[in-house]
């Protein structure tokens, strides 16, 4: 009985953790917080595959870890001069006080995120105020992908949500035939969003992560590998998620 095999590889200077086991793909990462790289790949994928994979792949392995590097590793504090994305863009925070309702404007000619609230807010307050506005962002997003892909993919999504998720992306309930999206993808690039978005909505079509589901993926975004990858590596304090 064939069971999981794991080793280390080593390109260069880029040592990488690769795990063979049941699994239909072959699938590379790169995790928070310190850019540690990791490959899985079915067991029937010689060595020689892995490692042949593995070096046409280098380079964009070296520019995601220099990402890792460029960001702090400390969790937020919604202080004046963090960072904070939204869309895979990063902008410096102001906090500024005033006295009414919290509110956060996005200033593109500044390049920065104004963050409006009273002065003795709490830690709390001012992440419950950061949270809000992504999720706003987001939710003014999201309809327009999903009504683009609609007629493309032949399905109705009847509702979708966005909540804080601990271990996956997204998810599909095929019988309300709602989405769930995790309000951390505010913080991705585009194109991943998109990505996410396309495969909750692949669920309509097909319950599990089958060979005919990823058949639908290559037909609708035939680059929806490189977009997960993108995903999964890019996330930072979470690691990598996943979609369900």
């Amino acid at each position: 009985m064939r069971t999981e095999k794991s080793y280390r590889l080593q390109i260069e200077h880029i040592f990488i953790d690769v795990v063979k086991k049941s699994i239909k793909h072959m699938n590379l990462s790169i995790r928070a917080p310190d850019g540690r790289v990791r490959i899985a790949a079915p067991l029937r994928v010689s060595d020689e595959m892995i490692l042949t994979f593995a070096k046409s792949k280098i380079e964009w392995i070296t520019s995601r870890q220099g990402k890792f590097v460029s960001q702090p590793t400390q969790d937020l504090n919604y202080v004046s001069g963090e960072k904070i994305s939204l869309f895979g863009k990063s902008y410096e925070l102001q906090v500024l006080v005033h006295q009414k309702a919290p509110r956060v404007v996005l200033n593109t000619s500044e390049g920065g995120i104004e963050l409006y609230i009273r002065e003795k807010s709490t830690f709390e307050q001012r992440e419950s105020a950061i949270f809000a506005w992504q999720r706003n962002e987001l939710h003014r997003l999201v309809p327009a992908l999903i009504s683009k892909w609609e007629p493309i993919m032949g399905v109705a999504v009847n509702k979708f949500g966005i909540r804080r998720m601990k271990t996956r992306w997204g998810t599909c309930n095929i019988r309300t035939r709602k989405i769930w999206l995790n309000l951390e993808l505010a913080k991705q690039p585009l194109h991943c969003i998109e990505y996410l978005v396309v495969h909750e909505m692949t669920h309509l079509l097909e319950r599990l992560h089958s060979a005919r589901f990823f058949g639908y993926m290559d037909r609708f975004l035939p680059d929806w590998r490189e977009r997960k990858i993108e995903l999964n590596g890019g996330k930072v304090g979470l690691g990598s998620l996943m979609e369900d």
